[in-house]
């Protein structure tokens, strides 16, 4: 009986041993020839420099539909996924989305290092018509553009105003000495036939950077032009004045609110801006005016400006300090 357990129990140790000598390979094992499964990892990271990983970016497996995220050290991890070729999409609110394609080409694992650029910003928008009344009964358009942009990897190379129902598609000069993109175009550039044919119509502002890619980042529109016109009353026709005096003009009522800006400027080939006011309120008919002036001929203007950035000004009208 003794000896019966004993070759008993001596059957089952062998066959424990036979068991742990045979193959112990996990059928999901990266390692395993047989595992259909595969995996891919990565970091995403910021194309400017010096880099920074990025967290939260939505990291979009097509193939598998799987969507996971990237820790807070930029890694993102797609593990047990068939081995089928196929788009890898990323995306993060502020970057521009991205995307890669992964040719597995009979690898286990697939390692990715993405870099994602930051959208510009639009930080400011000045976007309205302007109206100049000139002699002897004629004014002149323009629509007048100054847009603010900051942008992480100061990659900018040019920006636009961009309307696809007009065609219009213009360009925007970066001013060094403002820090704005800005411009000022008249009808014939925007190569429209009237400027009321702007009214309503959304412009976009347009970015393109030095990687070839744009970006939408903003967009207004022109809501009123002020053909209506402002009349001076004095000084006026080059007449003498002596420091202080009072600049006066009739009372204007267009119809909607608005506030003045009274601008002074030397009467030369080349005028120069030596005084202004802004803010005038829009039932004011006068500003004194107590400044040093030195003699000379001069002419003022006064403009008005509504709330949407639309401007029209008056006619100039010449005086002279002796």
């Amino acid at each position: 009986m003794i000896t019966r357990i004993l070759g008993l129990i001596l059957s089952i140790i062998l066959l424990l041993f036979s068991g742990c000598n045979a193959d112990r390979i996990n059928p999901l094992d990266p390692d395993n020839p047989d595992n259909v499964l595969v995996k891919i990892e990565g970091t995403v990271e910021t194309i400017s420099v010096p880099r920074n990983r990025l967290n939260d970016v939505e990291v979009f497996w097509q193939t598998g539909n799987k969507l996971v995220k990237t820790n807070t050290l930029g890694l993102f991890s797609i593990e047990e996924i068939s081995q089928n070729n196929g788009w890898l999409y990323f995306r993060k609110s502020g970057y521009s989305p991205d995307s890669t394609f992964v040719d597995w080409q009979s690898r286990k694992n697939i390692s990715i290092q993405m870099f994602l650029n930051a959208v510009p910003k639009l930080d400011t928008l000045v976007f309205g018509s302007s109206v100049l009344n000139k002699y002897p009964n004629r004014q002149t358009y323009s629509v007048e553009v100054r847009a603010g942009i900051s942008d992480d990897e100061n990659d900018v190379d040019s920006v636009f105003i961009f309307n696809e129902e007009l065609n219009i598609l213009k360009n925007l000069e970066f001013n060094i000495s403002t820090g704005f993109f800005e411009n000022s175009f008249s009808v014939e550039q925007l190569e429209i036939q009237s400027i009321d044919e702007t009214v309503g119509k959304t412009f976009i502002i347009r970015v393109n950077d030095k990687n070839g890619k744009h970006f939408d980042i903003g967009s207004s529109n022109i809501k009123r032009i002020i053909k209506e016109e402002i009349e001076f009353d004095s000084p006026a026709d080059n007449k003498l004045v002596t420091v202080p005096f009072n600049f006066r003009w009739r009372r204007f009522t267009p119809g909607f609110d608005f506030n003045y800006q009274l601008q002074i400027y030397t009467d030369e080939v080349s005028p120069e801006l030596i005084w202004e006011s802004s803010q005038i309120s829009k039932d004011s008919i006068s500003v004194s005016f107590s400044n040093p002036l030195a003699a000379g001929e001069y002419f003022w203007v006064i403009w008005c400006y509504d709330e949407f950035n639309n401007s029209g000004r008056s006619k100039p009208a010449t005086f002279r300090i002796e």
